[in-house]
């Protein structure tokens, strides 16, 4: 994983989402591609609506799913570094409040 594991991440702003049957489908209005995403995946993406980091959602869905901690990190991370290549998730930005 690319990411550090409390980087917090939400969807970004160029792209259009929608269900399809049992897979959502996204695409990226930026790169004008889609992408179907299945259960797991969805699931993921639904998390990425607030801002959160790769630890929570693994913890998150190792709650749900049963998989062994180390291979739900790696997933979770492949998964997100794609998510960020492909400009459909970004970082959360932290604005500083000065008084």
């Amino acid at each position: 994983m690319v990411l550090d594991l409390d980087t917090k991440l939400r969807q970004g702003q160029n792209h259009v989402a929608t269900s399809i049957g049992d897979e959502t489908a996204v695409m990226s209005i930026k790169r004008g591609r889609y992408y179907a995403v299945g259960a797991v995946a969805e699931r993921i993406w639904q998390m990425l609506e607030a801002p959160v980091s790769p630890r929570e959602i693994a913890e998150r869905l190792r709650e749900e799913y049963d998989i062994a901690p180390e291979q739900c990190e790696s997933e979770v991370g492949a998964f997100l570094d794609d998510l960020i290549e492909e400009g459909l998730i970004e970082e959360r930005l932290v604005e500083e409040h000065r008084p």
